[in-house]
């Protein structure tokens, strides 16, 4: 297949009149944003076109909008954000309330807003619980061993796992840290049933399509006139989509014109990221 260098999300703009965003490596780097980002979001909002940002955060999606305006990626520059958090939160409220009321945690002291709201008891017992609710780890010093134990025991009881961010790993700081999916993939292994919520699972994208309205929320623009762009690669040909909305991968946003290098066109029946 022949893939096509694009300058820019400039080369996008007039095909596509929706653009589901990935956030972290695509419009920051966790601290700032990326060189142009901030300039094609304003660019794509400019021309009527309709954004959603999807982030695989394992918070919920008011957390994020906050956190993304404090390093300059301002709520007016797009018309909605996703979380996997929000994602994982609606669900435990509703379906997944079949699971229990008592959640053993993996998750860092950052990511508590996740219970603010709903029916669980937290338990620091893994005999005592009803699932495991999934949400990354406390810093770059952890590892998925460390958790082999507390995996083991769950697997033995039959304990289902709730994921709330499907990543394997994210660079902060520039320090590589395991996410959830890390854990997530080798409680799979162990033989453990796990519930993934976010990229690049299918149940997120639809609901991105539900966001991607126009300004009055009164039209959706169809699938087949859509855009994702994301940046990872380790789930490619894994977790096809079979949609109609195509598809770009990018190791970052190189903003609105840039080095024709950096961005990849991929087919809209492609896997991605």
């Amino acid at each position: 297949m022949t893939v096509p260098l694009l300058p820019g999300i400039a080369a996008l703009a007039d095909r596509y009149d929706g653009f589901i965003l990935d956030l972290w490596g695509v419009l920051h780097d966790g601290q700032h944003p990326l060189p142009g980002a901030v300039d094609a979001l304003e660019r794509l909002h400019g021309a009527g076109k309709h954004i959603v940002i999807l982030s695989n955060a394992p918070r919920r999606a008011a957390a994020v909008i906050q956190r993304i305006a404090e390093i300059g990626i301002r709520p007016g520059l797009y018309d909605a954000l996703l979380s996997s958090g929000e994602a994982t939160w609606n669900w435990l409220d509703g379906d997944g309330k079949r699971l229990g009321k008592r959640l053993y945690p993996i998750m860092a002291a950052r990511d508590d807003n996740m219970l603010e709201g709903l029916p669980v008891e937290v338990v620091q017992d893994i005999e005592a619980a009803d699932f495991i609710l999934n949400t990354g780890v406390e810093s770059a010093a952890d590892k998925v061993e460390d958790f082999e134990a507390a995996l083991v025991a769950g697997v033995g009881r039959g304990l289902p796992m709730v994921c709330a961010n499907p990543d394997l790993m994210v660079i902060h700081g520039g320090k590589a840290e395991i996410c959830a999916g890390a854990v997530a993939l080798r409680y799979e292994q162990l033989g453990g049933k796990v519930h993934y919520f976010g990229k690049p699972h299918r149940p997120i994208y639809d609901s991105c399509f539900e966001l991607l309205v126009t300004a009055d929320r009164t039209v959706h623009p169809p699938r087949r006139q859509s855009m994702r762009l994301g940046r990872r690669r380790y789930d490619d040909g894994v977790h096809r989509r079979d949609d109609e909305a195509a598809s770009l991968r990018t190791c970052r946003c190189q903003g609105w014109r840039a080095p024709t290098r950096r961005i990849r066109s991929v087919a809209p029946d492609a896997a991605s990221c």
